[in-house]
């Protein structure tokens, strides 16, 4: 995933929470039709609203995930969350100790705090990193 620019990381990562959730919801007899997405990443936010992207390692992740979504019977939108609020969602991802005062705040706020995992098959990025490295050669 080291091959991936951040916009496509921040992109997957938006994709991993969103499957886990929907299988989650699932799992639980809950039927999801709408998804909205909260992200501090614009070009993440712009593909998944628009559906494509040009940036390499994007285009492919963001077609995968809307078969998926369209699969699946749910629409989906995103919006952007300024990065300055975003300190919850940035402790989670950065683990240690920005985790456990992600978790404080949350528990603070009175959120209801439920740990789903994210199945390791999902975190085979190869596709994108592929095409990503294709897509980079092209412009080279």
């Amino acid at each position: 995933m080291r091959d991936l620019h951040i916009n496509a990381l921040e992109l997957a990562t938006m994709t991993f929470a969103a499957f886990t959730f929907l299988a989650y919801a699932a799992s639980i007899g809950f039927l999801v039709t709408h998804l909205l997405e909260f992200t501090d990443n614009e070009a993440a936010e712009f593909a998944t609203d628009r559906g494509k992207s040009r940036a390499p390692g994007m285009h492919e992740l963001v077609r995968q995930r809307n078969d998926e979504l369209l699969r699946l019977g749910v629409t989906a939108a995103s919006t952007r969350v300024s990065s300055v609020d975003n300190d919850v969602a940035d402790g989670l991802s950065r683990g240690g100790e920005r985790l456990q005062d992600a978790l404080r705040i949350a528990r603070e706020a009175n959120l209801p705090l439920l740990r789903l995992h994210l199945p390791p098959s999902w975190r085979n990025l190869a596709a994108v990193v592929e095409v990503s490295r294709l897509a980079l050669e092209g412009v080279q």
